[in-house]
């Protein structure tokens, strides 16, 4: 007769989550509750996690030389002076201000500590945002950090100019058309507005710039740039492939009868027009 193992069932509407586990049982439903017991003990680190072994896994991020040396004690500490007050509250127990849980019996050695606690009794973030008519309220500094440029904007810092801007992409933006970025040629003064296009134009006061020219004769067309001769020869010579052939002639037709046309202005018997009149 095989042995029956208890299950533990996620009350939450929708949620189907069955563990064999309690541990993991008890981990998932801070998911929902959105509490968050195990908090990185470095300074200025606002990271906290459901479970420990998440815990353990971003304490390897802090990793240093400064390990706790008290037995049994596997804190690692980012500098000497972190792990000389590790030893002093936790093991010496040298605590000089403990902040209490307001709804249960926890303990904490920072306020802000505390104030992520507290959030499970109360289920209000603890970190409200100082901005007039503004309710938002975030669990951890940081958030209400980043929050806070929406109230304080972004700024051109160009001369004559203070407008401000909700997001970054806009200043960008508002920079790109309003300030646009000047490139001056020093041979004959004409603007850009990048500096690839400059440096392009630069090279016609270039004396030894190569040229090229066209090589359908009698014509006597050049470019500075090949990609510009290659759009003259298909525009100008493939698309018109009757080419005068008198000297000094470089003229195209699209067909025959248009170039028998023109070949009339090149003959010499051809009557003058008062001739004609």
């Amino acid at each position: 007769m095989s042995k029956s193992h208890k299950q533990y069932v996620c009350p939450h509407e929708n949620c189907n989550s069955v563990f064999k586990r309690r541990t993991r049982y008890e981990s998932h439903l801070r998911v929902h509750s959105g509490e968050r017991p195990f908090i990185c003990p470095f300074d200025e680190c606002d990271k906290s996690y459901t479970r420990a072994f998440h815990l353990n896994r971003h304490m390897k991020i802090h990793e240093s030389s400064f390990r706790c040396s008290v037995d049994g004690c596997f804190e690692i500490l980012k500098s000497k002076a972190t792990l000389k007050k590790h030893i002093d509250l936790i093991h010496k127990k040298k605590r000089h201000k403990i902040f209490k849980c307001s709804y249960c019996d926890k303990e904490f050695n920072k306020h802000n500590w505390l104030q992520k606690h507290e959030y499970i009794h109360t289920g209000m973030p603890p970190f409200l945002c100082p901005a007039d008519n503004c309710e938002r309220r975030f669990l951890v500094p940081s958030k209400l950090k980043k929050h806070m440029k929406i109230h304080e904007g972004y700024t051109c810092t160009k001369p004559d100019c203070d407008k401000t801007f909700l997001k970054w992409s806009q200043l960008v933006k508002h920079n790109v058309i309003s300030h646009p970025k000047v490139h001056k040629c020093a041979s004959c003064n004409k603007e850009f507005s990048r500096s690839s296009n400059l440096k392009e134009h630069e090279l016609v006061h270039n004396e030894e710039r190569e040229v090229f020219d066209c090589p359908v004769p009698n014509c006597s067309r050049f470019y500075f740039h090949k990609r510009n001769l290659k759009n003259h020869i298909k525009s100008y010579h493939e698309a018109r492939p009757f080419v005068c052939q008198e000297e000094h002639c470089h003229k195209a037709f699209k067909t025959e009868a248009d170039l028998s046309k023109h070949a009339l202005r090149h003959d010499p018997n051809r009557p003058s027009r008062k001739e004609q009149t």
